[in-house]
């Protein structure tokens, strides 16, 4: 498990295949897009998660003008941080 803060515009890669961008924060919700095998658009709130494969999890742990986004996945699974260069 691993918590990543974020704000709209940034995003999380996970594994080869999956990434997770923030769209917008607004009313204690967060609008996720979620990129892999289709493009999915998801809505959280605090506390709320949402399975992204059988084995990967995402919650929205806290919401200000920022997400902390905690991820679970099996130990081989890498997340990380996508950087705009």
């Amino acid at each position: 498990m691993l918590t990543l803060t974020r704000k709209p515009g940034e995003s999380i890669n996970v594994g080869d295949d999956i990434i997770i961008t923030v769209n917008e924060i607004a009313d204690k919700k967060a609008t996720l897009s979620v990129k892999d095998q289709e493009d999915q658009v998801i809505t959280l709130g605090h506390g709320e998660s949402t399975m992204l494969t059988a084995d990967i999890k995402v919650i929205l742990k806290s919401i200000t003008n920022r997400v902390s986004l905690c991820i679970e996945a099996p130990a081989e699974v890498r997340i990380e941080r996508e950087t705009n260069v």
